[in-house]
């Protein structure tokens, strides 16, 4: 029998091929089959590591405690479960990222697990490219651009670039890296995430300097220049790279989240209790619960002291953390300025199977 660890490994990994294509009923709830796996790993690694205690765990522990009590006190009196669930997996999963030794994913998982997303995502960007009648459905109506099964381009070019990351900074993973990274890197470019194509340019900037050769950046920059102007431009206007029309959308949205911070600037409004600050117009989409930006939104959850707070537990996670690590936190930190990144779940995931600490 498989150790529990690996059954876990493989339960996550099916999650980023399932992504948002199919969702657990659990009594009246829909649940994303990545919230099981990455609760069942968070709690499997905190009671593993359960008397390895030390002071960062405890101040962790504070920081998710009065995180909880400022969500209740401010959902009072109407008490809804939605934002406690979510509250309780970042809880999870930010307990167990401190706690998590380095974890030792087998290859062949690794390989399956990603090789599957990303055919996945060759597959409807050829088949399926124009998920405008998923509108009705509240996802956002892409057009020729690789989504796969998480119905998002940014998150998916997320997800690619950090396996990318992972394949660079770690030779012989797994079988054909080569080959499967020449294939990460053209299924991220279909994305045409803009925000993805810069956190590359950031990780090779940052890795570049860590290794001490410019040629790996300054080859970086070149494929990404050649790749923009090769890049397909099909009908659509989520396929131009010029857009303004996005960064127009990006003012509005955190112009919205400063709006709703400087409101509560101190306590905040409770943890992904965003959805009922929004605007009516948003109001049946699935951005509902987050403002694109990360940092903004642990701000408007918790106040601008709990953010200060959290940051400094960030910073001791980077001093804790390999290179390897941190190429992946560069990566995931930068595109969290512009999309909900660093606490959508199978970000959060894949931090924590490929945590390597020193």
């Amino acid at each position: 029998m498989a150790p529990v660890s690996t059954i876990l490994y493989g339960l996550t990994l099916l999650s980023f091929l399932v992504g948002n294509l199919w969702r657990p009923q659990l009594g009246s709830l829909s649940v994303p089959l990545i919230d099981i796996a990455l609760a069942l790993t968070s709690v499997f690694i905190i009671w593993q590591n359960r008397f390895n205690l030390k002071k960062i765990n405890y101040l962790v522990l504070i920081f998710i405690i009065l995180s909880g009590l400022n969500l209740l006190i401010q959902s009072l009196p109407d008490l809804s479960l939605t934002p406690f669930l979510y509250w309780l997996r970042f809880s999870l999963w930010f307990m167990a990222i401190f706690l998590a030794p380095t974890q030792v994913v087998p290859p062949k998982l690794i390989f399956l697990g990603f090789g599957g997303f990303i055919l996945i995502g060759f597959f409807q960007y050829f088949f399926y490219p124009d998920l405008r009648p998923l509108t009705c459905l509240n996802w956002d109506p892409h057009l020729y651009r690789l989504v796969g099964s998480l119905l998002d381009p940014a998150f998916t070019g997320l997800c690619l670039l950090l396996f990318l990351i992972l394949l660079i900074t770690q030779p012989n993973l797994i079988r054909f890296q080569k080959f499967v990274i020449v294939l990460s890197y053209l299924a991220l470019a279909l994305t045409y995430s803009r925000a993805t194509f810069l956190s590359l340019i950031i990780f090779a900037l940052y890795y570049s300097i860590h290794i001490k050769k410019a040629t790996f950046f300054v080859k970086t920059l070149l494929l990404v220049a050649l790749t923009l102007i090769l890049l397909p431009r099909p009908p659509g206007e989520g396929t131009k790279l010029e857009r303004t029309s996005t960064i127009a959308a990006k003012i509005v949205n955190y112009r919205q989240a400063i709006g709703v911070l400087t409101s509560h600037p101190i306590v905040g409004i409770g943890y992904n209790r965003i959805g009922y600050f929004r605007p009516q117009e948003t109001s049946a989409s699935h951005a509902r619960w987050g403002f694109d930006n990360s940092f903004l939104n642990i701000a408007i959850g918790n106040g601008l002291p709990m953010l200060l707070f959290f940051l400094y537990l960030l910073l001791n996670l980077w001093k804790s953390s390999t290179a390897a690590f941190k190429c992946l936190l560069i990566a995931v930190f930068s595109h969290s300025f512009f999309s909900n990144s660093l606490i959508y779940p199978q970000i959060m995931a894949f931090l924590l199977l490929f945590k390597y600490r020193k």
